[in-house]
């Protein structure tokens, strides 16, 4: 598996580049669950960007992201625009 962070390759059942330490996309999975305030559920496929979401994708057709702010071993924090709210938010 090809790392979309440094671009090299890696031994396709890795989960995160052995060269950068980027995590690995899951090619083509989705996360789903994610609740909506209404209580409905949505899913939001996982891109090729090192974050798992990239710029411009819309998440419960609300936030738009923006730009990854920061990334941890629990998570990463993003910048998003609430489209119902018009305002920014992380």
């Amino acid at each position: 598996m090809r790392c979309p962070r440094c671009q090299r390759d890696n031994a396709p059942e890795a989960e995160k580049c052995a060269h950068c330490n980027a995590p690995l996309e899951l090619g083509g999975a989705t996360l789903s669950g994610l609740g909506s305030p209404s209580g409905e559920s949505s899913s939001v496929s996982v891109s090729t960007h090192p974050s798992g979401f990239h710029p411009g994708a819309v998440v419960n057709n609300r936030y738009e992201i923006l730009d990854t702010l920061g990334e941890g071993g629990m998570g990463a924090v993003y910048k998003a625009l609430d489209r119902e709210l018009d305002r920014l938010v992380a």
